[in-house]
C-alpha cells in the first residue's frame, strides 16, 4: 500500500517528473517515468534509486533538481462517500468521525484501501458493518 509519494522535477526533464512511491515501511513499492528521457540519463537515474526514503537525499541534493511529497492523506469524507457508495449504510455519521479521527494517518490509509477487499469478501446476504463499527473494529487488520 502507498503511504507517500515523492516527485521529482528538473529541467532535463523538460516538463516530466519521476515519482517514486513508498509503502508503510518506507520501502519503494513504485517508480514512474512521466518524461522521455536518453538512455544514459535513465542508467544514471536507475543507479540511484531511492530503496527506502532514506536514500532520497541524493535527489533532495541535486542542482536546480525539486523534490515534493505529495499528499496521500484521507479525508473523512472521502472515506465516508466510499463506504457509502460500496454498501456501507448511511449510519451515525458523527460517530464514524469521531473514530476516524482518533486513527493515525497510516491507519486512515489503510480503512480507506481496505473498503473494496471488506465488501467482496462478505458472504451473500451478509450486510457490511455500519461505517463506525467498521473504524472501531479496524477491519482493515484482521
Amino acid at each position: 500500500m502507498i503511504t507517500k509519494i515523492f516527485e521529482y522535477t528538473h529541467p532535463l526533464l523538460e516538463s516530466g517528473n519521476l515519482r517514486f512511491q513508498f509503502d508503510e515501511r518506507n520501502q519503494l513499492c513504485g517508480f514512474q517515468v512521466n518524461a522521455d528521457l536518453s538512455e544514459d540519463l535513465l542508467e544514471k537515474m536507475i543507479t540511484h534509486l531511492p530503496i527506502k526514503t532514506s536514500n532520497l537525499q541524493y535527489w533532495k541534493d541535486r542542482p536546480s533538481g525539486k523534490l515534493t511529497e505529495i499528499n496521500v492523506d484521507v479525508s473523512f469524507e472521502d472515506f465516508y462517500e466510499k463506504y457509502k457508495r460500496y454498501g456501507g449504510e448511511k449510519r451515525n455519521k458523527l460517530r464514524a468521525e469521531r473514530a476516524w479521527n482518533r486513527l493515525s494517518r497510516l491507519d486512515k490509509i489503510r480503512a480507506f484501501n481496505y473498503i473494496n477487499s471488506y465488501i467482496s469478501g462478505l458472504k451473500t446476504g451478509t450486510s457490511p458493518k455500519y461505517p463506525d463499527t467498521y473504524l472501531r473494529d479496524q477491519v482493515w487488520n484482521d
